[in-house]
């Protein structure tokens, strides 16, 4: 009889230990195809992003063209192109772009907003700054990308 009892015992504590293992193989699988998941759609938004300020850039390198680059220009671009596309998605971006976006800000908002004083002139802005700007942001731009890409 108490080997009835101990076969029965040793079989039941087996399909619940053999029940247990499937149940929580079932919840490591699930969570990390969740996690899979969360990070396919992370990397998606990242490119995003930067398929985002490279337009931008593109923009920026036509507004300072040499048939163009006037005042107005860089205000419209900033105020339609940089502060509803690009500034939404600037979480996205290293340090070293958001401290290169933040000197375009800056000189906007000084620019625009009599509260703020800009850095420098717009005209010494233009002709000095703006190259070297456009210069770093795309060098650190194209190393992001090739990175996020895996070359």
């Amino acid at each position: 009889m108490r080997i009835e009892i101990l076969a029965a015992l040793s079989g039941l504590i087996g399909a619940i230990v053999g029940g247990s293992a499937t149940v929580f193989g079932i919840i490591v699988q699930q969570h990390y195809a969740t996690k899979r998941e969360r990070m396919r759609l992370y990397e998606r938004k990242l490119f995003v992003a930067y398929q985002t300020l490279y337009k931008f850039m593109n923009e920026l390198d036509e507004t300072f063209s040499p048939l163009h680059g006037a005042e107005s220009d860089f205000i419209d671009l900033m105020r339609y192109s940089y502060i509803p596309k690009v500034k939404p998605l600037i979480l996205f971006y290293p340090k070293s772009i958001r401290n290169i976006l933040n000197q375009l800000e800056s000189q906007y908002m000084g620019m625009n907003y009599s509260d703020f004083s800009s850095p420098q002139s717009f005209h010494e802005f233009s002709h000095k700054e703006i190259f070297k700007i456009d210069r770093k942001l795309y060098k650190l731009i194209e190393k992001q990308t090739d990175h996020i890409i895996g070359y």
